[in-house]
């Protein structure tokens, strides 16, 4: 929270994603995505609705896994954003099924690059070319 905390106050980003777990976090943020893990599916509270609120961003964005999990913590994270001053949105992963109509479970972690190429085209379009930042001049790299 404190490094996201410090990237988006630093450079002024309007929006952070909110991921299940870490490995979603840490994916976004090889992206250049500002994010913040929840740590599970049944963790968030009125606190961490609050922290939140207290990075200073215009816009919220719940980026779930595409199962039963992801869906309670989107619907977790609608109604505690209910009443906030912070604007909340899904950005929601495919849903398809195998032959046997089983769901295909994708996150955030496993999404194919071109998703995300998808998905940084709509925040750019959405919040400007600045609001994203580059993890390579911050020195990350993920493999």
């Amino acid at each position: 929270f404190d490094m996201t905390a410090k990237l988006i106050r630093q450079k002024g980003l309007p929006f952070v994603t909110i991921e299940e777990g870490p490995r979603d976090m840490l994916r976004m943020l090889s992206e250049g995505v500002p994010a913040i893990a929840a740590l599970g599916a049944n963790t968030w509270s009125p606190k961490k609705t609050k922290l939140i609120e207290s990075l200073g961003v215009e816009y919220v964005y719940a980026f779930t896994d595409n199962d039963k999990g992801g869906k309670k913590l989107r619907t977790e994270l609608k109604a505690a954003f209910a009443d906030s001053a912070v604007k909340f949105r899904t950005i929601r992963l495919p849903e398809d099924k195998d032959k046997k109509g089983k769901l295909i479970k994708m996150d955030p972690d496993n999404a194919p690059q071109e998703l995300m190429e998808e998905i940084l085209d709509f925040l750019q379009e959405k919040h400007g070319k600045k609001s994203l930042f580059n993890p390579f001049k911050l020195g990350w790299v993920r493999e």
